[in-house]
């Protein structure tokens, strides 16, 4: 938990795909797993209401997601409730998402998105319909001008009002030599006025790690900084120290800082959340973590701090079981009250070993399989490549053991992918892979990784 004006300043970077890409070529593959993968059959959610859905999902011969089926329990039957179909171009990206819903015995359409790509390869609009009356009726669309390396320069949002686009949102980017991002102004307008501009800055030491953010408001024709924060690093890359504050009568006030701990893969055990009150700091949150060998969240604990009995009290925790194949079966939802555990409608996030990023609403999810075989990709599924810690949110350490006659050397490199199949770095490597890669300016999500042969994937947080 940042402060809130951390979140205020930095929430369009969750809200857009602002990424360091490059070589995005059209024709580049999403980078699948080989061989035989696992991936989502049927999802049963159950709710605090009592409703009971289920989600069944449909693939390609490569993988991807065709259609996902909502069914809804009711008097003992599963019946139609509704469907979800994706259409790809020729190089596996997504260029159409149909929602339909079922009434009156048959499918109605709700809504389409439509995906349009730069001549690279980078996604550059996405336009949102709504079925009215039997006609497409614009709602939203969302456009971006890109580098030739797919950073992205522009992005603006426009509703349609009025038989027209409205503009509501704007955004400007800015990067280093070295691909980072410097700063970035974010526009908020309403009837072709501007309402409201902000500006975030970022600084960075000599091995790319984010050290420092600073938030700015225009007010009076001139920038003013009201917010600005500082990141400490382990020796490990491990952000273990976070400290925000906020300027207060033309002074610096410190107002919150988080203090972080990993285990030995850089997963995160803890995060301790502290608030300062002007005179002293008090506890304020506390997140704990445990994790498989298989680097899954098996429990996440949240809790208060009591600061008349001093003592830590329990809010909310999700728990997760795995398979005998090591793929997670159940998420559990819960929330404290009453001196005991009682489930809770929360949003559960599951992602499949394509990448892509499923969602329910529910306090329980029951996760089945299937699996795909002789998935036709060019990359190759091996084990001798691991990513730590997993999940992450600044930085990874590659792990290679040599196989197939490879020997990772200098020249070699680190290469990672979206789930849209572009690349979104490329680090070079010598024979010491102890040197992390910085991770910070990725969007929340999966990622592949590809190096000496072999493929992985990691989620950033």
């Amino acid at each position: 938990m940042r402060f809130l004006w951390s979140i205020l300043l930095l929430l369009s970077l969750s809200l857009m795909t602002l990424v360091s890409k490059e070589n995005g070529n059209l024709n580049t593959k999403i980078p699948l797993l080989k061989g035989n993968v696992d991936l989502l059959d049927e999802v049963l959610v159950y709710s605090t209401n009592g409703n009971t859905t289920k989600n069944i999902y449909d693939y390609d011969a490569n993988g991807n997601l065709l259609t996902t089926l909502t069914k809804a329990l009711q008097n003992e039957q599963w019946n139609d409730l509704s469907k979800t179909t994706y259409t790809y171009n020729q190089y596996g990206k997504l260029i159409l998402q149909l929602d339909e819903q079922f009434k009156n015995d048959s499918w109605q359409g709700v809504q389409r998105s439509t995906n349009s790509y730069d001549v690279n390869g980078f996604l550059s609009q996405n336009l949102v319909e709504v079925l009215k009356n039997g006609q497409w009726i614009n709602q939203n669309r969302t456009s971006y001008t890109n580098t030739e390396h797919g950073n992205i320069l522009t992005y603006k949002y426009e509703a349609w009002l009025n038989d027209g686009w409205d503009l509501e949102r704007a955004q400007d980017h800015t990067y280093d030599a070295n691909g980072n991002q410097t700063n970035y102004i974010d526009e908020s307008w309403e009837g072709g006025q501007l309402i409201s501009k902000m500006r975030n800055n970022f600084g960075y030491d000599a091995k790319g790690n984010k050290t420092t953010v600073s938030g700015e408001i225009y007010q009076n024709n001139d920038w003013v900084e009201v917010y600005r924060a500082t990141y400490t690093y382990d020796s490990e890359g491990n952000n273990i120290l976070y400290v925000s504050e906020n300027m207060q009568d033309s002074v610096w006030s410190s107002t919150e800082r988080i203090t972080s701990e990993y285990d030995s893969r850089r997963n995160m055990l803890s995060e301790r959340d502290e608030w300062y009150d002007g005179i002293k700091w008090y506890y304020f949150a506390k997140y704990t973590y445990t994790f498989s060998e298989n680097n899954h969240e098996l429990s996440f604990l949240q809790q208060s701090y009591d600061t008349t009995n001093l003592i830590w009290k329990n809010h909310y925790r999700r728990t997760t079981t795995e398979n005998d194949k090591g793929n997670i079966s159940t998420i559990v939802s819960e929330v404290w009250g009453s001196n005991k555990w009682m489930n809770d409608d929360n949003m559960l996030v599951v992602f499949d070993k394509m990448g892509k990023m499923f969602t329910f609403s529910g306090y329980k999810i029951e996760i089945s399989y299937k699996t795909v075989t002789d998935v036709n990709d060019e990359y190759n599924s091996t084990l001798n490549i691991n990513c730590s810690p997993n999940p992450a949110s600044d930085f990874i350490s590659v792990t290679l053991k040599p196989s197939e006659g490879f020997e990772h050397s200098e020249g070699s490199a680190i290469q990672i992918y979206n789930t849209l199949g572009e690349k979104v770095m490329s680090v070079g490597i010598g024979r010491d892979l102890s040197s992390p890669i910085n991770i910070s300016d990725l969007p929340k999500g999966i990622y592949f990784v590809k190096a000496g042969g072999g493929t992985t994937k990691f989620v950033k947080l």
